[in-house]
C-alpha cells in the first residue's frame, strides 16, 4: 500500500499506527529467511503510540505513523551502525543521522536497520557479516547490493519503504533485482552527516520504495522541506528530448527499453541516440576510482584493525592500493573529469538520459554479476532513479538521469511512466 493511502488509513481511523506496526512485526518474524535486518528496534510498539497519539491529537504529518527501514550505514538513535562488518562492534549509537533526524520529525516509524554488504563493497549481499539476503521474488537469486537487505524489506512487506546509500549503483541495481522504485538524490542536497561514507563525492542517500511517489515522499521528508519536495509536474511530454545510450540496448534489457522508447515517443519526447562508449566501460573506472579512495581511507582511519574485514572488502582494498602504487588512480581521476564532462554536454542536449538500470534480471547467487548501467552516472555526481519497465518473470529496471537539483523532473517523469504502465 502506498504512503497515502496509509496516511488516510491511519487518518480517518480505520487501522490505528499500534496495528499497523504490530503487522510489520510480525511479517518480519515470519520472513525472517529473507535475512532483510541485522537489528530490530526495541521500541517500535512505543513509537506507535506515539505516533497514535499525535494523529488524535490532530497532528498527522507526512510520515507519521509509517514504518521504514534504515540501512545500517546510517546511524540511528540506540541502535548499532554496523556497515555490515564484524569490524565495527555492536554498541548503540548516540545520535540520529540528519536525514534519520528528519524522517522522526516527519512522523516516521523506523522498524530497524537493513543489511548490507560489508562497508558498502559489494553487488550481491553475501558480504554482508550476517549473511547474504535473499530476494523474494526468488530466493535462489540475489537482491543486488550493497543495499540488498533494504530492497528486500521494501519488496517483501517488510516495511513501508526504506532508505538506502549507493556509490556505484547500490541503490539502483538493488530496486532493479527486486522491482521497486529506488532513487540516488543530487549530492549535497540535504545533510549526511552520521552517514558513513569513504567515497565522499560519490556516496549518497537516498529513498527505495514501491513508487516514484512514495520516493518523493521520502526525499521530502529526509531532505526537511517542511511542505513537501517541490511538485514538478509535466503537462505533456510534446518536444521534451530524451537521450538513450545505444551501448545499453542489449541482453533481456533490450525489449522492455524498446518498449518504454515507443511510449515516450507516443507521448511526443523527442528520443536521441547517443553513442557514448565510456558510459559501457564505466564499471573498470569506477573500481579504479572508487577502490582506490577506498583503500586511502581505511588505511588513514582504521589500519589497525582490517583484518577483521571479510574476503571482498579485502580484495577491494588491495586492488585499491595496487591502483594507486601503479599510477592507475591518477589516471581515473582525469578520465572522470573526461567522463563528467562527456556526460554534460549529452544533457546539454536532453533533458534526460534514459537506459536499463541493469541488462539483465537478478543472477543466482552461483552466477557471475554483469556489469550494470549506472556507474557512469555516479562517477559525474548525476542524480538517479530506477524504476520498473513492464517485463514477464522478474523485474528489470529503468534508469533516469538528469543534471543535479533535477530530482523533482527525475521522480515526476517517473511517477508519468508508472501510471502509464
Amino acid at each position: 500500500m502506498q504512503i497515502r493511502n496509509l496516511r488516510e488509513a491511519l487518518s480517518t481511523k480505520k487501522i490505528s499506527v499500534h496495528e499497523l506496526a504490530k503487522s510489520y512485526l510480525e511479517r518480519i518474524e515470519k520472513n525472517s529467511d529473507l535475512n532483510a535486518y541485522t537489528y530490530i528496534a526495541e521500541d517500535i510498539l512505543e513509537q506507535a503510540d506515539r505516533a497514535q497519539q499525535k494523529i488524535n491529537n490532530g497532528e498527522l504529518k507526512l510520515l507519521t505513523g509509517i514504518p521504514i527501514s534504515i540501512k545500517d550505514n546510517i546511524n540511528v538513535e540506540s541502535m548499532p551502525t554496523t556497515n555490515g562488518s564484524s569490524l565495527f562492534t555492536k554498541n548503540k549509537v548516540k545520535t540520529d543521522a540528519a536525514l534519520v533526524k528528519n524522517l522522526k520529525e516527519h512522523g516516521a516509524i523506523i522498524l530497524g536497520k537493513t543489511n548490507m554488504d560489508e562497508l558498502a563493497m559489494g553487488a550481491t549481499g553475501e558480504s554482508s557479516s550476517y549473511g547474504a539476503s535473499l530476494n523474494p521474488l526468488d530466493k535462489t537469486r540475489t537482491a543486488g547490493g550493497s543495499s540488498s537487505g533494504a530492497a528486500v524489506s521494501v519488496a517483501a512487506d517488510l516495511c513501508v519503504a526504506a532508505i538506502g546509500t549507493d556509490t556505484g549503483g547500490s541503490i539502483s541495481q538493488p530496486a532493479s533485482f527486486c522491482g521497486l522504485t529506488g532513487h540516488k538524490p543530487s549530492h549535497f542536497m540535504f545533510d549526511t552527516s552520521g552517514v558513513f561514507k569513504m567515497v565522499p563525492d560519490m556516496d549518497q542517500a537516498g529513498p527505495m520504495a514501491k513508487s516514484a511517489e512514495d520516493c518523493m515522499v521520502m526525499l521530502a521528508c529526509m531532505s526537511a522541506f517542511a511542505s513537501g519536495y517541490p511538485q514538478e509536474p509535466f503537462e505533456n511530454l510534446n518536444g521534451l528530448k530524451i537521450g538513450v545510450i545505444e551501448q545499453f540496448l542489449e541482453g533481456e534489457a533490450l525489449e522492455p527499453i524498446k518498449n518504454i522508447i515507443k511510449l515516450l515517443e507516443e507521448k511526443g519526447a523527442k528520443i536521441t541516440y547517443l553513442d557514448f562508449e565510456e558510459a559501457l566501460t564505466a564499471g573498470e573506472l569506477y573500481a579504479h576510482y572508487a577502490y582506490s579512495i577506498c583503500s586511502k581511507f581505511m588505511d588513514e582511519k582504521l589500519k589497525d584493525h582490517q583484518h577483521l574485514l571479510g574476503k571482498e572488502a579485502i580484495r577491494r582494498l588491495e586492488l585499491g592500493r595496487t591502483f594507486i602504487k601503479e599510477g592507475i588512480f591518477s589516471e581515473a581521476v582525469s578520465k572522470k573529469s573526461l567522463l563528467t564532462k562527456k556526460a554534460s554536454e549529452l544533457l546539454a542536449e536532453n533533458t534526460f538520459i534514459i537506459g536499463p538500470s541493469a541488462t539483465y534480471k537478478a543472477p543466482m547467487f552461483s552466477e557471475e554479476i554483469p556489469h550494470i548501467c549506472t556507474d557512469w552516472i555516479n562517477l559525474a555526481g548525476l542524480p538517479n532513479l530506477s524504476t520498473p519497465m513492464p517485463v514477464s518473470g522478474l523485474p528489470i529496471g529503468l534508469s533516469i538521469t538528469s543534471f543535479p537539483r533535477m530530482d523533482g523532473k527525475i521522480l515526476a517523469l517517473a511517477n508519468l511512466i508508472e501510471q502509464w504502465n
